[in-house]
């Protein structure tokens, strides 16, 4: 008879599942934040209205306050 080794996957079966594995979710990840970075591309203030960068939020406030 033959021993029980049919029953436990081959080591380099499992290690191309691993690779497999991580293949699919560093790319998964990638593409979803390259889907969140086109998204909020689209929806950035000013785009097309002549409005700069320096124009709205918080980027242009001054940190101290005026003594006038």
């Amino acid at each position: 008879m033959k021993p029980d080794d049919d029953k436990e996957p081959r080591v380099w079966v499992t290690a191309i599942k691993l690779v497999i594995g991580a293949i699919i979710l560093i790319g998964g990840t990638g593409l979803a934040l390259w889907y969140v970075d086109q998204m909020q591309e689209k929806e950035k203030p000013g785009l097309g209205s002549g409005v700069g960068p320096r124009d709205w939020g918080i980027a242009g406030d001054n940190p101290l306050k005026n003594r006038r």
